[in-house]
C-alpha cells in the first residue's frame, strides 16, 4: 500500500510539473511519457529540460516556417548533423547544413511534427517524432524524425536531426497529419 501511494505521489508530481507544458502556447510541445521509476527530482529535471528545449523547438518551426536559414543556423551545433525530408546525403557541420538549408528550404514546404517519445539525461534529450512535411515545390513526404538535443549551458541546441520519409506515407497532393499518418501504420 505505501509503495503505491509513492507511486501515485509521483505520478501527481509529474502531472503537477507537466500542467505549464500543456497550457502552454507553444506549438512545438513535447508529450512525456510517465515513468514511474524516476525519483521526484528526476522528473522536474526532465520536465524543466522539455520545457527548455520546447523554446528551442518553437524557434526552429518559426525559422523553418520563414525559410530563415540564419534563424536555424543558430540552433545548431557547429558539427551537428542534418538529413533533409528527401535527401539521402546527409548534411554535418555548419557550413554543410547552412548550404543544404540555403537550397532545401525554398522547395520544402511546412513541416509538422508530432512526438511519438522523448527521453532526457543531463546532456542530451532524445525526440522522436512523426512528420509531415507539405508539398512545397517538391512532393511533401511523411515519416519520422529523429532529434537529439544537446545542452549548451542553459540552452538546448540540436545536435543531429534526421527526418527518414517511408516511402507508403509519401504525401502527393493533401498533406496528411501526423496522427493520420500514424494511423496507417
Amino acid at each position: 500500500m505505501h509503495d503505491r501511494r509513492l507511486s501515485f505521489r509521483a505520478a501527481l508530481a509529474a502531472a503537477a510539473l507537466l500542467v505549464p507544458l500543456a497550457a502552454a502556447p507553444a506549438r512545438a510541445q513535447v508529450a512525456l511519457i510517465p515513468d514511474n521509476n524516476m525519483s521526484a527530482e528526476q522528473m522536474r529535471f526532465r520536465a524543466e529540460a522539455m520545457a527548455l528545449a520546447t523554446e528551442t523547438l518553437n524557434a526552429w518551426r518559426t525559422a523553418w516556417e520563414a525559410d530563415d536559414v540564419r534563424g536555424l543556423m543558430r540552433l545548431y551545433q557547429k558539427d551537428a548533423l542534418l538529413v533533409l525530408p528527401g535527401v539521402g546525403t546527409p548534411s554535418q557541420g555548419t557550413r554543410a547544413i547552412e548550404q543544404a538549408l540555403q537550397s532545401g528550404l525554398p522547395r520544402l514546404g511546412k513541416v509538422d511534427l508530432a512526438t511519438v517519445d522523448a527521453a532526457v539525461d543531463d546532456h542530451l534529450l532524445y525526440i522522436y517524432q512523426k512528420f509531415v512535411v507539405e508539398p512545397g515545390t517538391d512532393a511533401g513526404a511523411a515519416g519520422t524524425a529523429t532529434l537529439v538535443m544537446q545542452r549548451e549551458g542553459s540552452r538546448w541546441k540540436i545536435r543531429a536531426q534526421i527526418f527518414s520519409p517511408e516511402p507508403a506515407l509519401a504525401v502527393s497532393g493533401n498533406a496528411a497529419t501526423p496522427a493520420q499518418a500514424a494511423d496507417t501504420q
